[in-house]
């Protein structure tokens, strides 16, 4: 079985991703930093040549900014879409069973993300 752990920023709510501009929908600044941040991370992170293709299990450990209360499932579509569009998944529908577990505060926020395979 293999494994990959990787530490990413605070995810943004689902509910935040999306704006309309003059009758159009367009992605948030918010989630595009995000998204752009993740990709980084991701990209200096993880190894291997493939994304991953085959069903996996994905742990998601949220440790907020600050006190604000949140929803975890908001914050998971956004893990699972950026490790999709970040080619470590080759689809986030292979995720056969997912952990999202609430942490302490800390500074800045993080998720810390585990897959395995």
């Amino acid at each position: 079985m293999n494994e990959y752990h990787v530490s990413l920023p605070f995810p943004p709510s689902v509910n935040r991703w999306v704006r309309v501009s003059r009758g159009r929908i367009i992605k948030s600044k918010e989630w595009r930093t995000w998204i752009e941040g993740t990709g980084m991370v991701l990209h200096e992170t993880y190894l291997q040549d493939e994304p991953i293709d085959i069903s996996c299990s994905v742990q998601i450990h949220l440790e907020p900014p600050n006190r604000r209360r949140f929803d975890i499932d908001n914050r998971a579509k956004a893990v699972l879409d950026s490790l999709e569009q970040h080619n470590v998944l080759a689809n986030d529908d292979l995720v056969d069973s997912l952990l999202i577990t609430r942490g302490d505060i800390h500074p800045g926020g993080r998720a810390l993300v585990g897959v395995k395979w």
